[in-house]
């Protein structure tokens, strides 16, 4: 399908499926806690403070099973991190006592959000999850087509997050269903940061997304470079790095680059914004300080090592972490260093700071806390030390409870394994019927099915697309298959469908032979034709899409209407699964 078709059909189905999108955090969004990524929404780095006062010292460290690249946020007195131990950890932030934890099927490098009682957090294993903040229970889980680093926004109840897969996920807070989805051109690990009601995010592809109220745009690539980090966005602007060893600064409103400065080497650290300066690390080992209006240097700052830690800023004091193991603390207006603290091995976890303490996760396993030694603190870690006794008698308890519920977990994965697996053979026959069918002229078919489509469609339990090639005309198109869970929910996606068609400027066709409850459209814009056709069979919903380089409307309906009869043939012919 060419850009401009796929792209006008693209839109369409999504202003008639997504939800507007709001810019509030939620209830539990209190000005001394760091909530999730980067602070806030927006990711500006900017932290709720005050930093420790003077020369800090370890107030204490909490040993995970392995590296500590998630980043910390801190609600309520509990902070709340990932491990590549592959599990999600609530510790008292004073005194690290684990209140619980929680294991996904793969490394945590994904950073937390915690928002009305709610931990959002991706796993490497695909996931996303939605965890009680007081008992680490599993609320729901979403599953992704890959591994998620992304780290979620959550705003006005809609869980903002990327996954490899390619595509950025709109997530209903409060059940995990899918509102929207948006395939991008390659990977997604940056994380979106959502500020007056729109969403931004990179993507591996070197494109910047903007998705506003259901519709979306993207900024053609500066470079080719890939965006791993995530934008902030103020005042109007958003400052993305890529990698391409730059940093850009971008009209919101228009996409349009106002400057850009080389920092010599990949990055990985997603910039803050505040007071006028971005702060960013880079690869080659410096922190930077930039004049956000004109992308002046201020000053630079050598670390030891690379830095892939994003700088959090507070009281005029930039923190960040380095490669060579040690969190800094810089002088925001001269870059000059106030102190240094070692951590056992490199530092890419970001600081979170509240209430003068710092929160850091390093490579050597550990969360730690760096602050002013108080009272208060050291007796309720010498507590917390006589507490760990009491939890190693029980440990021994919970390892049996543990062993058993993993061999029921494991039961019930076979079984759901088996369930996709029938499934899949099923869309791989309609493909085989299709492509074995007695075809118009000039029409191919692959039988392999995809779901790079499917992100557009309205969201289903199952579901392929099948590409088609058609000669006549210089065209193309595909045909969809989705499956819902019940009739109620295939005819309500064709409502929502022929709504947003029709207020979109697309004419409605007569067409005898279909069948069925259906639909067909047309669209001609300038030089170019579209037609699509579309019909429920019960849970079923058939789509099919048609485009040509022709201003023929009546040619590129007959395509679509084959199209959709082709497969309304391979649907009567392969059984469905049980």
């Amino acid at each position: 399908m060419s850009k401009q078709g796929l792209t006008a059909f693209v839109v369409v189905l999504l202003l008639s499926l997504m939800g507007p999108v709001g810019q509030s955090i939620g209830a539990q969004d209190d000005a001394s806690d760091v909530p999730m990524f980067r602070g806030n929404p927006a990711h500006t780095g900017e932290m709720p403070g005050p930093g420790p006062k003077g020369e800090p010292v370890l107030l204490w460290s909490f040993a995970t099973g392995d590296r500590v690249t998630s980043s910390p946020a801190v609600v309520d007195g509990v902070v709340y991190v990932g491990s590549e131990d592959g599990s999600v950890y609530a510790l008292d932030a004073v005194t690290s006592q684990k209140r619980w934890s929680f294991a996904t099927g793969d490394q945590v490098r994904s950073s937390p959000a915690v928002v009305d009682g709610v931990v959002y957090v991706g796993s490497l294993d695909g996931s996303v999850y939605a965890l009680d903040a007081a008992t680490g229970q599993e609320r729901w889980s979403f599953a992704t087509g890959d591994e998620v680093w992304s780290s979620p926004a959550v705003v006005d109840g809609v869980v903002y997050v990327g996954s490899y897969d390619g595509s950025v996920y709109a997530l209903d807070a409060a059940t995990g269903q899918e509102r929207w989805s948006f395939a991008t051109r390659g990977e997604v690990e940056s994380s979106p940061a959502v500020a007056d009601g729109v969403v931004y995010v990179g993507g591996f592809d070197g494109y910047v997304y903007t998705i506003i109220d259901g519709g979306f745009w993207w900024w053609p690539p500066v470079t080719g470079g890939w965006i791993t980090s995530s934008p902030a966005v103020v005042d109007g602007v958003v400052y993305v790095v890529r990698d391409d060893d730059s940093i850009y600064a971008i009209d919101a409103a228009t996409g349009q680059v106002g400057w850009s400065f080389a920092l010599g080497f990949w990055v990985f650290s997603s910039p803050a914004v505040v007071d006028g300066v971005v702060y960013v690390g880079s690869s080659e080992g410096s922190v930077y300080a930039l004049d956000a209006a004109t992308g002046q240097a201020r000053w630079s700052f050598a670390t030891g090592g690379e830095v892939r830690s994003s700088p959090a800023v507070v009281d005029g004091v930039v923190y960040v972490g380095s490669g060579d193991g040690n969190v800094y603390a810089l002088d925001a207006i001269t870059g000059q260093e106030r102190w240094s603290f070692a951590t056992g091995d490199r530092v890419s976890s970001s600081p979170a700071v509240v209430d003068g303490v710092v929160y850091v996760g390093s490579d050597d396993g550990d969360v730690y806390a760096i602050g002013d030694p108080t009272s208060e603190m050291l007796t309720a870690t010498a507590e917390a030390e006589m507490t760990a006794v009491a939890e190693v008698n029980a440990l021994s308890t919970t390892t049996a409870i543990a062993e058993m519920t993993a061999i029921a977990e494991a039961n019930a994965f076979a079984t759901q394994e088996a369930i996709q697996q029938s499934w899949d053979n099923y869309f791989w026959e309609i493909g085989f019927a299709l492509a074995s069918s007695e075809l118009p002229a000039g029409l191919t078919i692959s039988p392999d099915p995809y779901d790079s489509m499917s992100s557009f469609l309205p969201s289903a339990p199952h579901g392929a697309t099948y590409a088609m090639s058609i000669a006549t005309g210089g065209g193309n198109g595909e045909s969809s298959l989705l499956i819902f869970g019940s009739k109620e929910e295939a005819d309500q996606a064709f409502t929502s469908m022929s709504g947003g068609l029709l207020r979109s400027g697309w004419q409605p066709e007569e067409v005898d032979g279909l069948g069925h409850n259906h639909a067909c459209l047309t669209l001609v814009r300038g030089e170019t034709s579209e037609a699509v056709c579309y019909m429920t069979l019960d849970d079923a919903l058939i789509v099919s899409y048609s485009y040509l380089d022709v201003a023929a409307p009546d040619a590129v309906l007959l395509n679509a209407v084959d199209l959709a009869r082709l497969m309304d043939d391979a649907y009567d012919a392969v059984e469905r699964p049980v």
